[in-house]
């Protein structure tokens, strides 16, 4: 009797090399009607056209049955207002038709979409957050916190505001949570703070049925040009990390707050970065055992044209809020980056807990004439050090688009792609450029070849979008889209996909959640994390506060971080945040020991319950910190009614 014939076992990785070589060699071959198409990259086609008005911005997001999601911002020519629209793609198949998912705000046909998108999916369940606000400055503009969620199987609901009426809200992060709930974080400045530049970092949280909690307040910010730049990612348990960068002292500095699973509190923020240095641009990933990685550009030297950046990074292991101290990944010299527009390094950590980093760098003497090189290190799982850099491909520098976007797969699968120019003779950086890609199939496999994606519509002087975004699923299928402007002017949404084939034993099916429901009977106050201070009895609270905010019980934190100096508190003063009554009188005093530092009576909480102050030290004051040895152990203390709330911080 005949036996039939059984090729060889071949690991999963192994295999997805063997087919995705094969396909790059056979390249991109037309096939016959209802042919399957060729593996590898398939053809670049027009996601959303210049019709009317143009399509930007666009962001994406991959289920773990590997459908794609993307949204984009379209602005109508006819001068009706901005909409963001959605569609998606089931994975190796087509791209649906577009819906739109958000309205005009308060009716306001001029409202704009201010912010590129955002959007999380989870087990069918997606969620499209934006910045949205209308140019009527007659209406006293803000920028407003939108969010709309289509349940899985079923239809778009209307679009809710977030953000608090009146308050202007910026610098969104997502994410959908396991359990089939999201996460939005925000910064938001309240329109009635007495220091304007004052403002806070919020979250709020939507339960698995699709209601969302009142929005917390997480940790105080200065509102301002370096405040902002959120990133935000979840583990499989629902445990949240949340970092973004703020100006603690002279530069802005990369700070982190964690969350265990069903708890309403975040940690208190942690400065991953020098207080002092100058740090940019920070981005987060979480791996499989909860462990959390931050990188970040950090600035070495302000000597040339174009500052110098290394990259260094922070890791937060398991489940802990004790993060280790920064490290640098990239090669001393040169740069590691480009200017302030930029937002690169960037991380991402795949399923099997393999860490990979990208960043574009620059090298020699002359930049604006030195060709840019994306370098990527790794991190195996389970190693405590990630390997050397290696180059990946080398182009032109952009004078307005230096970031690598990075994307991974389950077991070591990457993608990257990046905007650049493509004419190697311009030393003026004014040549036409191009959205490329490479893929690296599985762990430890070489990277493909440089592929370019964009498909100029008018002429050569094409240029691409400064934001391109790619995801990956679970078996390497790739998917990168961007925003194409014409030798016209006129900007349309270009998409691209990678195909490969399903692993051995097929695509992964995703698990089904085994994490029982969080209980949430008793929603948090605003602020109620584990950076405020002691709460004031209740009977110190009059009444609620006015605006789309649970009322909260008074409270008092002073807002710099333990690692700040006694130097620059005597130099800049005190931030003291609170909130209770509309309207309650406070005394806030600073002192350390007996000694009183500086002390501010009369001040009023506004009509939305809180207040920030700026409490400036005497000249006295100022004196005993900068003559103390050591650390300073000072206590702030916010009394009302004769009821008195207080915390001490030790400075540095």
């Amino acid at each position: 009797m005949l036996m039939p014939f059984r090729a060889p076992a071949l690991h999963a990785p192994a295999l997805r090399v063997l087919l995705v070589l094969l396909a790059m060699t056979a390249g991109l071959l037309a096939t016959a009607p209802g042919a399957r198409a060729a593996l590898g990259w398939q053809p670049t086609l027009d996601l959303a056209s210049p019709l009317d008005g143009a399509a930007s911005q666009p962001a994406l997001a991959v289920d773990r049955d590997g459908t794609v999601w993307g949204a984009w911002i379209r602005a109508q020519s006819s001068g009706g207002p901005s909409l963001v629209q959605v569609a998606s793609k089931p994975r190796g198949g087509a791209w649906s038709a577009s819906v739109v998912v958000s309205r005009p705000v308060r009716g306001d046909t001029g409202s704009r979409v201010t912010e590129p998108p955002r959007v999380a999916v989870r087990d069918g369940v997606v969620t499209v957050a934006w910045l949205q606000t209308t140019p009527d400055s007659t209406k006293a503009a803000t920028s407003e916190a939108w969010v709309a969620t289509r349940p899985a199987g079923g239809t778009w609901r209307a679009p809710e505001q977030r953000s608090a009426a009146g308050d202007t809200a910026g610098d969104l992060a997502l994410v959908a949570r396991p359990d089939g709930g999201a996460t939005l974080a925000w910064t938001e400045e309240h329109a009635l703070d007495v220091d304007t530049d004052v403002g806070w970092v919020v979250s709020a949280d939507r339960s698995p049925e699709g209601t969302w909690a009142p929005a917390v307040e997480i940790a105080p910010t200065t509102a301002g040009l370096f405040t902002g730049y959120l990133d935000m990612a979840v583990d499989e348990t629902g445990a949240t990390t949340l970092v973004w960068q703020d100006v603690v002292t002279d530069g802005p500095t990369v700070l982190a707050v964690r969350r265990p699973r069903c708890d309403v509190a975040w940690s208190a923020a942690a400065a991953l970065s020098d207080p002092s240095g100058y740090a940019l641009w920070p981005d987060v990933a979480v791996g499989p055992d909860g462990s959390a990685d931050v990188v970040w550009a950090s600035r070495i030297d302000e000597v040339s044209s174009v500052a110098n950046y290394d990259v260094q990074t922070a890791r937060a292991a398991g489940t802990t809020t004790a993060w280790s101290a920064a490290t640098v990944l990239s090669e001393p010299g040169g740069e590691a980056l480009g200017r302030i527009t930029t937002k690169v390094p960037t991380i991402a950590v795949d399923g099997a807990g393999n860490t990979t980093v990208a960043w574009l760098r620059s090298k020699g003497t002359n930049a604006q004439r030195t060709p840019d090189r994306v370098q990527v290190v790794t991190r195996p799982a389970g190693a405590s050090a990630y390997g050397a850099p290696v180059d990946v491909w080398s182009g032109r520098r952009n004078a307005t688009l230096r970031k690598a976007v990075l994307a991974v797969s389950g077991d070591g699968g990457a993608a990257i792609g990046v905007s650049g120019y493509t004419d190697p003779t311009s030393t003026d950086q004014g040549g036409p450029r191009s959205m490329r890609a490479v893929v690296r199939p599985a762990l430890g496999a070489a990277w493909t070849s440089e592929r370019e994606l964009s498909v100029g519509r008018g002429g050569t002087a094409s240029a691409v979008s400064w934001e391109p975004a790619v995801v990956q699923d679970a078996a390497g299928g790739t998917t990168i889209a961007w925003h194409q402007t014409d030798a016209t002017g006129e900007i349309g949404v270009q998409a691209a996909s990678f195909l490969v084939a399903d692993p051995a034993g097929g695509f992964p099916r995703p698990a089904p959640s085994t994490l029982a429901p969080c209980r949430r009977d008793d929603p948090p106050a605003p602020g109620a994390g584990a950076a405020s201070a002691a709460a004031l009895p209740a009977a110190a609270v009059a009444g609620p506060a006015t605006g789309s905010r649970a009322p909260a019980a008074l409270r008092a934190a002073p807002t710099w971080l333990p690692r700040q100096s006694a130097d620059y508190v005597a130099a800049h003063g005190v931030r003291v945040s609170f909130r209770g009554p509309a309207s309650a009188s406070a005394t806030v005093v600073v002192r350390r020991g007996r000694t009183l530092l500086g002390r501010v009576a009369g001040v009023r909480t506004t009509r939305t319950g809180k207040l920030v102050r700026r409490v400036r030290l005497t000249a006295a004051g100022r004196r005993v910190l900068r003559r103390a040895r050591g650390p300073v152990v000072v206590r702030v203390t916010v009394a009302v009614g004769g009821r008195t709330a207080s915390r001490t911080v030790t400075l540095r």
